[in-house]
Order: C-alpha cells, then sequence, then structure tokens
C-alpha cells in the first residue's frame, strides 16, 4: 500500500491549479466536477482521474510519483497528451503542449530547478528554441 498524499504533495509545492496557467480559463468544461475521478494504485506512484473503459489514464487527472514528480491535465491511454504541467522531483517544470507520445511537443516553457527558462518550442522533448542558436 502507498502510503502516499496527494493534498500534502500540493501544499509541499505551493501548489496552484493548472487552470490559472492557462491563457484562456472561458472552457465550457466544469472544473470542478470530478465525480468519475478515480484513485488508481500504479507502479511507482498514484493517479487521480478520470480512466477509459480499459482502465487506462484518460481524461483530466494528476499522476505523482514516489520520486515526487507530478504530472497533471490530459491523458490518453496513458500518457500525458495536450495541454499539462509537470512538476519534476528536482523543481524544474515544464508547462505547455504534450504530443501523442507523451513527451514536450509544440510551445511550452520549461524552467530548470534555479529558474532558467530553457524554452518555448519543443519537438518530441527537443528544445527547437536551442537548435535555432546554432
Amino acid at each position: 500500500m502507498i502510503n502516499l498524499s496527494l493534498v500534502q504533495q500540493k501544499q509541499q509545492l505551493n501548489y496552484v491549479p493548472l487552470e490559472h496557467f492557462k491563457a484562456d480559463n472561458s472552457s465550457s468544461e466544469s472544473h470542478n466536477d470530478d465525480s468519475d475521478f478515480r484513485l488508481l494504485e500504479l507502479p511507482g506512484g498514484l493517479y487521480y482521474g478520470q480512466l477509459n473503459f480499459h482502465g487506462q489514464m484518460s481524461g483530466k487527472g494528476i499522476k505523482v510519483l514516489l520520486n515526487g514528480s507530478i504530472f497533471e491535465g490530459s491523458f490518453e491511454s496513458d500518457k500525458l497528451v495536450g495541454y499539462g504541467r509537470a512538476i519534476f522531483y528536482d523543481g524544474s517544470m515544464y508547462i505547455g503542449q504534450w504530443g501523442t507520445n507523451g513527451l514536450p511537443h509544440g510551445q511550452g516553457s520549461y524552467t530548470t530547478e534555479d529558474g532558467q527558462l530553457l524554452g518555448t518550442q519543443w519537438y518530441n522533448y527537443i528544445n527547437v528554441d536551442l537548435h535555432r542558436q546554432h
């Protein structure tokens, strides 16, 4: 049994809900209706969110790993896809678009643990901004 509290994890990181980072909060979806959310124990962590009929992470959710990393956003077939946020165990963070392979892809911001912004454009986890500079 995993003894990990999502609430404690959020408090330790001065957690701010993901919708505060979006450019447009006018979505007609209800962000407060979590009646279809489920808690799922994973190898190495927990997931709280929506599941598809195969029991895979699919829809809105938050995944917390035992190493302290947190992934929040839209999931599809167990991968973070579309708009989401990752706060990694070392304090670095990525907020932005995720590709269908579960990697940062498209517009997004990666901030290192010491606060340095490394780029805003990604292609399968490759920082396109850095490659343009060379």
